[in-house]
């Protein structure tokens, strides 16, 4: 249940929520990700599910081309950037959010009253590499990714005092799962 406290970040959280509201992002729209692995990746991640958003997550090591290619076929709406990624991200969209940001409200935010998603309904567009042809976007549900969460913490054997160091991109499903998401269910 994406609405439970997840994390000690809720507020801020709830602020990139709010700013997606604000700039007319509406249930099932997508929404991009060009960061390295930080924990505003995360945070970004689950203020566009608190929306309804579909994630689009996006490899940094992507080329400009390659990015825009992938923005046009998912339909990204706006991309949220590290400061590393900024000029990149600006090259494919101007609709660019950086984080973490000033601009976000501190102050706590209404937002719409929260619709846990459908279990059959698209929570992440994961682009595959390409390496037999053009990357294809791989639709993962709600419910799909709930399983991937458990079934990763269960068969990791991941409990709350082990740390995780994460070298692989959350822009692929392993890592976003078993070093991103996992721990942070548990």
């Amino acid at each position: 249940d994406w609405s439970s406290d997840v994390c000690s970040s809720d507020l801020f959280t709830n602020q990139i929520a709010a700013e997606l509201e604000a700039r007319g992002i509406k249930r099932g729209e997508r929404v991009g990700i060009l960061m390295e692995n930080v924990p505003h990746w995360v945070f970004a991640l689950l203020g566009i599910l608190r929306v309804g958003g579909i994630v689009v997550p996006l490899a940094p090591a992507l080329s400009e081309s390659s990015l825009k290619r992938l923005c046009t076929h998912s339909d990204c709406r706006l991309i949220f950037c590290d400061a590393q990624n900024a000029a990149k991200a600006r090259s494919v969209t101007q609709d660019v959010i950086e984080l973490p940001s000033e601009k976000l409200s501190k102050a706590n935010v209404a937002l719409s009253p929260y619709q846990a998603p459908r279990d059959d309904e698209t929570a992440l567009i994961i682009y595959t590499s390409g390496t037999t042809g053009d990357p294809k976007g791989v639709e993962i549900t709600s419910l799909n990714l709930a399983h991937e969460i458990r079934g990763v913490s269960e068969n990791m054997g991941i409990a709350d005092q082990h740390r995780i160091l994460s070298v692989l991109p959350f822009s692929h499903v392993l890592p976003l799962v078993a070093n991103g998401l996992g721990p942070l269910c548990i």
